[in-house]
């Protein structure tokens, strides 16, 4: 089985050298990026080719450009092919089911998407994570060929997700990966409000962060609550909103839209009492 890349990025040079390491074909990569390709194939010891010639010359394709590039890039590197029959065209988006790739479907070829629940912003970083990383597969073919399967049996783990259900796959990825982001950035900003360092503050804070990630982990995300909502502490939450009032009034809204967040949270959890809840809920929507 021969394996190449359309597109030299992180995820394409990454995900290649990560094959490669695992004793895996990959004979080459295809990119419109002329440095990117260079480097590549100087990182992964292989060759440069042509879309078309590497289409010729491979058994599996990735796809492995920007999102908003699959469609077209593909169907530009399969236009003067009549027939795609014993091939396999794989993207690795996460956000796209494989019915992007409809138009190699139609002439004859498997197509998959291949996604890593792993965050990709070093190539070296990144080829070992993927050993560690959990995948997901989805296809609109009725099952998975051979080829695939044995790049899925080297996996640490994968699971399946219907083609229909990819978006909110992806919703739910940038929730757990990309909203954190947000929340570490408004804890950090209300430090950086007290004069704290935010390389210090991140430090003071990190084993409070991992003691809720490890909470989570052992006993469950509906049994990890802690703090003055888990514990119905209104005059708390009234010390908060009355701080955000004199002090930090751009992050009121944000602090109250979370609050009421966590309070569906608690109640679907049944942490407190409905009168409790209901006071909460009260005081957060009060302005």
């Amino acid at each position: 089985m021969k394996i190449g890349f359309i597109g030299a990025g992180k995820v394409g040079t990454s995900f290649g050298k990560f094959l490669i390491n695992k004793g895996f074909n990959v004979v080459g990569y295809s990119s419109r990026g002329k440095t990117n390709l260079e480097n590549t194939v100087k990182f992964t010891n292989t060759k440069k080719f042509s879309s078309v010639d590497l289409i010729n010359e491979c058994d599996l394709i990735f796809l492995t450009v920007n999102d908003d590039s699959i469609k077209s890039v593909l169907d530009e590197s399969i236009m003067s092919f009549e027939k795609l029959v014993n091939k396999t065209f794989i993207h690795m988006s996460g956000a796209h089911s494989s019915r992007l790739l409809m138009n190699a479907y139609e002439k004859g070829a498997k197509v998959y998407s291949l996604h890593p629940l792993q965050s990709v912003s070093s190539i070296e970083n990144a080829v070992k994570d993927f050993s560690n990383s959990v995948f997901s597969i989805e296809t609109i073919n009725e099952e998975i060929d051979e080829n695939i399967q044995k790049i899925l049996d080297i996996l640490k783990s994968y699971f399946k997700i219907d083609s229909d259900k990819k978006a909110i796959y992806h919703m739910a990825a940038s929730v757990f990966s990309n909203y954190l982001n947000t929340l570490m950035d408004f804890g950090l900003e209300l430090t950086s409000s007290l004069d704290i360092d935010k390389k210090f503050a991140f430090e003071a804070m990190k084993p409070l962060i991992y003691s809720s990630l490890k909470n989570i982990e052992n006993n469950g995300v509906e049994n990890s609550l802690t703090g003055p909502l888990s514990r119905g502490d209104v005059n708390t939450i009234k010390t908060h909103l009355k701080t955000y009032e004199e002090n930090n009034k751009n992050f009121e809204e944000f602090y109250r839209f979370m609050g009421l967040r966590t309070m569906d949270y608690i109640e679907k959890n049944g942490i407190l009492d409905e009168t409790k809840i209901d006071e909460l809920r009260n005081t957060l929507e009060e302005k």
